[in-house]
């Protein structure tokens, strides 16, 4: 019962409280990029927003920059090409104190041009490795060289710049980058050494990092056109401001992607900067989270309908479906509020028609299921002929699903939304066939189970039966011999009848031997032999008297029922006495009740349970024989007596 109310409890979970917390919480209203970058409050940070602009894509955390030490080479340098680079290399160092920033052959002390040194090692690390930290500036006369892998910028004072294509659309940080990268400068002979220094600076820095090329910047610096400003090559436009600065401080210190991270969730929807940095984790998480849920909302319906028996058997099918049909939609749309940022996601809209819809779809696919699974899988069919036509028909149902969705969606991009969504209903199939194999297994088991259950309680039953006349039988024995050998040297007579009677008692619970049951006629007759003992014993000390209706003499009791209770009444009720005392057995029937009465008029019966080995060995006797269908009563008045009511099973 607890199991099927924590379930419950999970389902309403999923289909009833979650989207609207969903709603309340993260306020649910179209949002995509552009809106998100209008609502910006005046805690953003403009730095950090010129930042997210230029360096991201807005799909993965990967970002360009010199993994190792920045190294310079220069290429046909005079002394004033030589003072401008640096300079440039001064101010940067400024801006990066901690980078390692030098001249190729004075950090290796290697020729570059030196093809036998470049497996030498610095640190541990082979030169060649640091080919991809260097930059060659070349002021020797352009060549020609391909187009494809050079941009060429003529400028006013008709200086050239020309450099090799960086082509990081799908950088990966964990490949190796380039060889050097070569940068020429043909400059015009009126050229101021400002004008070089600006020039070499915007191309080093330009180098250091990787502007991505398909974004709108909405952020600036004072109007002013900075280095990183526009993803288009402008060199002669490009001047360093403060926004530059701050962004290769951050992209080279070693905690970058960390405080972009905590900038942009403190600042964005969760959402938002979820699929900002990593978008493909972000769906593979999220299929992840709806997969999970999935699975839990399966085994809460499993445990919900699990052997509950519906009035009519289609609602067993048309519940499980709802649910099913229900839990899709809803994991639909919670898959486009954390995914689609450029949709809108409303409870009027989505939910309430997805629902309705599939309310109708259900009653379909419910209907089809149950009548072709009534009109094709019989009970004399082979369980494993069942569990197959299960599959195939459940599979079949399922894909209705599907064929709406390829309907809707038209041709484009169906594989793409389709091929999850059947893998997903070939599983659910599985998942159904697996049920209904192991709920038959487990009915099997169980029926098993009670079987053998049964023969080990009778089997049980008998073996305390046995034992119980084991038990009676020696404590007789012994109350007897004690009896018969008090008498021995007193009334030779009386203890040679005595001995007879002994014989005839023996002779009846020895012939009967394994007998559970045996008839009143044949207790009483053993009980009068008993009597017959105890009245030589006590002489006329002991009156008894027995009364059976005769109707009743064929009726079958346990055996040694009634000579425990006549045994009880003569040590604890007339051993007691001097006077004369008069044992009583009454054997009657009422309204299909048997009733066995034992009364004498000896001491009254103490207060609270009888004990005894006599009476214990009646309670078992009927518990075993009868179960509660059996009663023990005493009373004082009144009469002194015990009854045993036995009830009729009718």
């Amino acid at each position: 019962m607890m199991r099927k109310i924590i379930s419950i409890a999970l389902i309403s979970l999923f289909f009833v409280i979650t989207p609207f917390v969903v709603i309340s919480k993260f306020n649910v209203k179209p949002l995509n990029i552009q809106v998100a970058i209008e609502n910006l409050n005046n805690n953003k940070d403009i730095k950090w927003e010129y930042i997210k602009d230029r360096l991201f894509d807005g799909k993965s955390i990967n970002v360009y920059k010199v993994s190792g030490p920045i190294l310079i080479l220069l290429e046909g340098a005079n002394k004033e090409d030589s003072i401008a680079v640096k300079t440039t290399i001064l101010q940067l160092k400024k801006i990066l104190p901690n980078k390692i920033i030098d001249y190729f052959e004075n950090y290796t002390k290697v020729n570059f041009n030196n093809e036998k040194e470049k497996n030498k090692k610095i640190n541990g690390t082979p030169i060649y490795e640091f080919y991809n930290s260097v930059i060659v500036f070349n002021f020797k006369k352009p060549h020609q060289y391909k187009k494809d892998f050079l941009i060429s910028s003529t400028l006013s004072d008709q200086s050239i710049i020309k450099r090799e294509q960086k082509n990081l659309k799908n950088f990966d940080s964990k490949s190796i980058r380039f060889s050097p990268e070569n940068i020429y400068f043909s400059f015009s002979k009126k050229i101021s050494l400002e004008k070089k220094s600006e020039y070499i600076q915007y191309e080093f820095f330009r180098w250091l990092c990787y502007i991505n090329p398909e974004k709108n910047y909405s952020i600036t610096y004072k109007n002013q056109m900075g280095i990183f400003n526009a993803p288009e090559y402008l060199p002669e436009k490009g001047k360093l401001n403060q926004l530059d600065k701050f962004l290769l401080k951050k992209l080279y210190s070693d905690t970058f992607i960390d405080e972009f991270k905590v900038y942009l969730y403190s600042n964005y929807p969760w959402r938002y900067a979820n699929m900002f940095l990593n978008k493909k984790k972000t769906i593979m998480y999220t299929y992840t989270v709806l997969f999970i849920l999935a699975i839990l909302l399966i085994l809460a319906s499993f445990a919900v309908f699990q052997n509950f028996k519906f009035k009519h058997p289609f609602f067993s099918y048309f519940f499980p479906i709802l649910i099913l049909n229900m839990s899709l939609v809803y994991f639909a749309n919670i898959y486009t509020f954390l995914v689609e940022l450029n949709t809108t996601v409303t409870w009027d809209n989505n939910f309430k028609m997805g629902f309705l819809f599939s309310i109708g779809l259900t009653f379909i696919m419910s209907f089809f299921l149950w009548s072709i699974e009534k009109l094709c899988i019989k009970k004399r069919h082979k369980f494993k002929y069942k569990i197959t036509l299960h599959f195939l028909f459940t599979l079949l149902t399922l894909s209705v699903l599907p064929s709406v969705i390829i309907s809707k969606k038209g041709i484009e991009n169906t594989l793409e939304a389709t091929v999850p969504l059947t893998l997903t209903l070939i599983l659910l199939s599985c998942l159904r066939s697996a049920y209904i194999y192991f709920n038959h297994y487990s009915e099997n088991i169980i029926k098993q189970k009670d079987v053998e259950l049964s023969k080990l309680k009778e089997l049980q039953a008998t073996t305390e039966l046995n034992s119980l006349h084991a038990q009676i039988n020696p404590h007789f024995l012994y109350n007897s011999l004690n009896s018969l050998a008090s008498l021995a040297h007193i009334n030779p007579d009386k203890t040679e009848k005595m001995a007879l009677f002994l014989s005839d008692l023996f002779k009846y619970s020895t012939n009967r031997k394994g007998e559970k049951m045996s008839t009143i006629q044949d207790e009483v007759e053993m009980v009068t032999n008993y009597l017959q003992i105890e009245k030589i014993r006590f002489e006329d000390r002991l009156q008894f008297s027995i009364e059976v209706h005769d109707d009743l003499l064929q009726t079958q009791i346990p055996r040694f029922l009634l000579q425990p209770l006549i045994e009880n009444a003569i040590k604890h009720g007339i051993s007691k006495i001097e006077e004369q005392g008069v044992v009583q057995l009454l054997i009657t029937k009422n309204n299909n009740n048997l009733y066995i009465s034992v009364s004498d008029n000896g001491p009254n019966f103490p207060d609270g349970l009888i004990s005894g080995h006599g009476l214990q060995s009646v309670y078992d006797l009927l518990r075993l024989s009868y179960g509660e269908q059996a009663t023990i009563n005493w009373e004082n008045l009144p009469k002194k007596k015990i009854t045993v009511i036995i009830r009729s099973n009718s």
